[in-house]
């Protein structure tokens, strides 16, 4: 090997080390960074003594999302994203019990709904600006109408959404090499939908959410009475379905509505079902509703063909199988 042939492999090898070695660099930079953000968001996740529900949209692969289920067994998180393929093998893999995935692209119109009909502990956004263009300050305008607490990871060098988060009185609560991490305590208290399909309540604040790092209630004022429930956490079923959730499985999501105790309900619907990942509850026990929505064997298979409906059927099957009593002489 003459001497030009060997400077020559050996610039090859110094290139080759350089490239291995700022490999090594960016993904310790970027664990470093991962790590900073997951201890932003458990810090605020301590500081809740009971179940809560946190919804990450759009929100850097559910990597946090996931992270921190692990810690919460109790809680529910709630991921919504368009690419989930590598998502659903992950929960797939480690069998998460209390993980949903909801598979679609996010629109202003759908966090509008969201907003309306279901109410979250946490919010999670990251990096918001280069992952919904100039809809970005839509999107953060639905995610503070959804909950209590709003947490947004976003670039130091974008100064057009820091100055938009300051406007939305939001603090500063960590930072990384690369980002800021904001928290806007918005503290939402009203439900002006029950379901996603259902029209306004008539009544303003007629449902009414009182949560705390200690407790949260649902306080519905309706018919002249009040009554106070404690808030189960998780989605409702309507919301999963019209939201394309993918995980739990149907299959799954049948087996834990199989295994709820209904005897006794009143109202057996599957707005009346709270999905928490593996597992569901119900909710609206003293609802006084007509005696063909009672629980029985009929409704529960009507409802069990509710969670392999496709989204835009949904409405349909709801009131032909319900509101019309088309359950009793299909099943």
């Amino acid at each position: 090997m003459n001497a030009k042939n060997l400077l020559f492999l050996c610039i090859i090898a110094n290139i080759q080390l350089f490239s291995c070695n700022m490999v090594r660099i960016i993904q310790q930079i970027k664990k470093t960074n991962d790590n900073a953000t997951y201890n932003v968001i458990k810090t605020l996740l301590d500081k809740y003594q009971r179940p809560f529900t946190l919804f990450a949209i759009s929100a850097n692969e559910g990597r946090y999302s996931l992270q921190v289920a692990n810690d919460y067994k109790n809680s529910v998180f709630v991921i919504l994203e368009e690419k989930i393929a590598k998502l659903l093998n992950i929960c797939n893999h480690k069998n998460l019990d209390n993980v949903i995935l909801l598979h679609k692209k996010v629109n202003i119109q759908d966090l509008q709904r969201i907003s309306e009909c279901e109410h979250f502990d946490v919010i999670l956004l990251c990096n918001i600006y280069n992952r919904f263009g100039n809809t970005w300050k839509g999107v953060l305008d639905k995610a503070c109408n959804m909950g209590d607490n709003i947490v947004v990871e976003e670039q130091k060098n974008n100064g057009e959404v820091i100055a938009y988060l300051k406007t939305r009185e939001a603090k500063l609560v960590g930072t990384t090499t690369t980002s800021n991490i904001y928290l806007i305590e918005a503290y939402k208290k009203t439900i002006e939908r029950v379901n996603w399909i259902f029209k306004k309540v008539r009544q303003k604040n007629s449902h009414i959410v009182h949560s705390d790092f200690q407790e949260k209630n649902l306080i519905k004022k309706t018919e002249g009475k009040i009554r106070i429930s404690s808030w189960i956490p998780g989605i409702n079923l309507m919301t999963f379905k019209m939201f394309h959730g993918v995980y739990p499985q149907n299959e799954t999501a049948k087996r834990a509505i199989k295994n709820l105790e209904g005897r006794g309900h009143t109202d057996f619907v599957p707005n009346n079902i709270i999905i928490q990942g593996k597992k569901a509850a119900l909710i609206d026990f003293d609802d006084k509703r007509p005696e063909y929505l009672r629980y029985s064997e009929k409704i529960v298979q009507a409802v069990l063909k509710f969670v392999d409906t496709p989204a835009y059927d949904i409405r349909k099957y709801y009131v032909t199988m319900f509101l019309f009593k088309g359950y009793q002489t299909h099943f």
